[in-house]
């Protein structure tokens, strides 16, 4: 997929290469896919990936962000990040769940990495075994430690807000705000998504009704985060990477940057971005 960066000109330098390097992943998410082994596999092979950086670098294009599925999953991740470099690519950026990236980050970092997104929805190690179906919060908390201290960028932590973690945003904020005073070269932003049906999940009935007992509109979402300071709306550009679909604010005196996306209480046409 290409996305237009409307801050690059003139020509294609604005656009952005925004790669799934596979659909496999290491966990069942509740609210994305349905437990039980995954079907089939599907990701391009090595010599594919490199090609596809080729031409996109061909035609001007600088920053690749890699997604999935579980893009950590592929044995060759890191090789891949060493190809884009190599090939000219001077940001490159991942968005995971954080279960293996700890395990190499300074391998990737010196392999062309230069910013990490990493999916958060709860600070509580039994929520998270609920909605992951899994146990490695310890692991997600690890890769954002080693995500700000060794990349000089801003780590981004996308959490899907829920009913049941909403009361958990004033924590949220206060664990970025003590990681950004550490004195790391990095620093932490936030990332709320809203809830909606747009995973396989939500084709089965407990997963409907999963998505309707949790989803909570923008209001809620805003009142639940006013509760750790208030919200300050700050002007997205100022956000490294930042996304055109979403709200930026500054929380209180935290200093800490938070984006909200409410697609669903806007009435927001998917594709318009």
């Amino acid at each position: 997929m290409l996305v237009m960066d409307n801050r690059y000109a003139p020509g294609m330098r604005k656009w952005n290469l925004r790669f799934g390097l596979t659909s496999r992943c290491n966990i069942r998410c509740r609210y994305c896919l349905p437990a039980g082994p995954q079907g089939v596999i599907t990701q391009p092979s090595f010599d594919e990936a490199v090609e596809v950086l080729q031409a996109g670098y061909d035609i001007g294009i600088r920053r690749a962000h890699y997604t999935g599925g579980e893009p950590t999953t592929r044995r060759d991740f890191v090789d891949i990040l060493r190809a884009a470099k190599e090939i000219g690519f001077t940001q490159q950026i991942v968005t995971t769940n954080g279960y293996r990236l700890h395990r190499f980050i300074e391998e990737a970092v010196d392999a062309g990495l230069t910013r990490a997104i990493i999916s958060i929805d709860t600070l509580d190690a039994q929520k998270n075994m609920f909605i992951t179906r899994a146990h490695f919060l310890n692991d997600t908390l690890r890769s954002i430690e080693r995500a700000a201290e060794l990349l000089p960028t801003m780590t981004k932590l996308s959490c899907v807000t829920m009913r049941d973690t909403l009361n958990e945003l004033p924590a949220f904020v206060a664990f970025v705000q003590d990681l950004n005073n550490r004195g790391w070269p990095g620093q932490l932003a936030i990332k709320l998504n809203q809830f909606f049906p747009s995973n396989p999940a939500q084709l089965s009935d407990d997963g409907e009704k999963f998505w309707k007992d949790q989803f909570v509109d923008e209001a809620t979402i805003l009142d639940a985060l006013a509760k750790a300071g208030e919200l300050r709306p700050v002007a997205r550009e100022s956000i490294e990477g930042d996304n055109p679909s979403y709200n930026y604010y500054e929380i209180g005196d935290t200093g800490v940057k938070v984006a909200v996306l409410a697609m669903f209480s806007w009435d927001y046409p998917c594709g318009g971005c």
